[in-house]
């Protein structure tokens, strides 16, 4: 008695659809069940994974991300050719185009994940470029959203500050100089914190 295998072979990705916090040097693997080949029934090489995987930013309406891919056993290895950016979010995708020696097509298999944000945020102080008389406001522009952020993290001499506001990625500070003095305004570092955790790079002096 011969029985029919008519189970399809299944393909897991690694990392997992969801996952967050992905090395930004990390490979993506293709796992399957059983061994597969090509739907012509051919043998499944090296050179025909670009054209059966799909690999790009945001979702599968994203742009490509190039990448080179190897098939050891029943294990894809996805290679991008350089590494992720800070945070970015992956889709990796592979059809119905591989089959078993039954003739089963795999089910179309996706997978999307978040790189980790490894970045810390930068912050600009901005105001005015001459000699002043009287109040002034200051900006304060972080590279991202952050939080943590108050009047009590900024560093001044010659002035006095009040009227701090803002949210995100922007703050503004109201500045009373003592006239005759140079005004020196700067943020430490880790003063605010993004998203992620990551703490802020000093600003340099205004």
């Amino acid at each position: 008695t011969t029985t029919l295998d008519a189970s399809a072979p299944t393909a897991t990705i690694s990392p997992s659809n969801g996952s967050n916090g992905i090395a930004r040097d990390r490979t993506i693997t293709i796992t399957f069940d059983e061994a597969v080949r090509l739907l012509s029934d051919a043998a499944l090489t090296n050179s025909d994974l670009v054209n059966l995987i799909t690999l790009k930013n945001t979702d599968n309406s994203g742009t490509d991300i190039p990448f080179n891919a190897t098939i050891i056993g029943s294990v894809i290895t996805i290679t991008p050719s350089s590494n992720f950016s800070s945070g970015q979010q992956v889709y990796v995708a592979i059809g119905a185009t591989v089959e078993d020696g039954a003739d089963n097509p795999i089910t179309a298999t996706s997978s999307t994940f978040t790189v980790i944000d490894d970045v810390a945020p930068t912050v600009v102080i901005t105001g005015p470029t001459e000699p002043v008389t009287d109040a002034f406001p200051l900006t304060f522009k972080f590279s991202e959203d952050v939080t943590g952020f108050d009047v009590n993290d900024i560093t001044i001499a010659g002035g006095t500050l009040s009227g701090f506001s803002g949210s995100g990625d922007t703050y503004t500070v109201i500045v009373t100089p003592v006239l005759g003095e140079t005004v020196t305004v700067s943020v430490a570092a880790n003063a605010a914190i993004d998203a992620a955790g990551n703490g802020n790079e000093a600003s340099g002096t205004y």
